[in-house]
């Protein structure tokens, strides 16, 4: 069964408005934003029992666009890229924010070495957002460098 959320705006630091939607389907949760009908973010989720795996969660960064496509949006007034604009924390609040609404415990997940190739920065805003950072546990993926915990 799947359940379709209503669509919220949100708003970058540039004021650029985005719509930003929630699909379940058994276990699964995703949370998609968009701009003009363009995905610029999502986060894929797990819910278990009492907790949600936050598998996934990115925002388009321009490194697929060419130096053409690059320039277009430019002159067109869309981001190149669509981090540190304020989006992925919209996403996370978002799934935060579910689980509360579905009385869980807990918000977990991995990080790996390519995700702080990808972004230096992660573990820090990871942690301001009041997750834990901590040694993985067998369960997080073979990849896995470090374990992210928030407690709900």
């Amino acid at each position: 069964m799947t359940i379709n959320s209503q669509a919220t705006l949100v708003s970058d630091k540039a004021g650029r408005q985005y719509e930003l939607t929630c699909s379940e389907m058994d276990s699964l949760l995703i949370v998609h934003l968009h701009r003009s009908g363009e995905e610029v973010g999502t986060a894929r989720c797990i819910i278990d029992a009492d907790a949600i795996l936050l598998c996934d969660l990115e925002i388009c960064d321009g490194r697929d666009l060419n130096w053409v496509q690059r320039l277009m949006r430019q002159l067109s007034g869309k981001p190149v890229t669509y981090q540190c604009l304020g989006l992925g924390t919209a996403i996370l609040r978002t799934v935060i924010q579910n689980a509360r609404d579905k009385e869980l415990r807990a918000i977990y997940g991995s990080v790996t070495q390519t995700d702080l190739d990808n972004n230096p920065h992660l573990l820090t805003w990871y942690q301001q957002h009041g997750f834990q950072i901590e040694e993985p546990t067998e369960q997080e993926i073979e990849s896995a460098i470090a374990r992210i915990h928030l407690s709900i």
